[in-house]
């Protein structure tokens, strides 16, 4: 279907689906590719959202934290859905690059931001151990 009919919003649908199945099966660089794409060819801000937050997942199990901290700012705008999302995983990445400040920082900000997020009670935990940290 993606070969046959490459421009239909279900063949870019079913390769996002397949970018999925890659990262689950581990195939890290096949996934970041595909989702590269998607990204790149997506007609709605969801589907270009969601393979920004799937590329950065990938780039940070690849252990390429800068490149996943680039792939998560795709995500900040005002009319992104997943800022909240996108924020925690920045910070995330800055925890795993030793940089607490900019870790701090960021968790902050989702905070101030997006005080009811899914993400605000663990963020506010790995502020906690954060601070214990220092």
């Amino acid at each position: 279907m993606i070969q046959r009919y490459p421009r239909t919003p279900s063949a870019l649908q079913a390769t996002f689906y397949m970018g999925q199945i890659q990262y689950r099966l581990r195939d890290y660089p096949k996934a970041a590719q595909t989702f590269q794409l998607v990204a790149r060819k997506a007609s709605t801000p969801l589907f270009r959202e969601l393979a920004f937050l799937n590329l950065g997942n990938v780039q940070e199990d690849l252990g390429d934290c800068r490149a996943a901290i680039s792939s998560y700012q795709a995500l900040l705008n005002d009319k992104a859905i997943f800022q909240d999302r996108a924020l925690q995983s920045i910070g995330r990445c800055y925890e795993t690059l030793g940089d607490r400040a900019k870790a701090t920082e960021t968790y902050n900000q989702v905070l101030q931001k997006f005080p009811n997020s899914p993400w605000a009670e663990e963020i506010k935990d790995r502020l906690a151990r954060l601070q214990a940290a220092s």
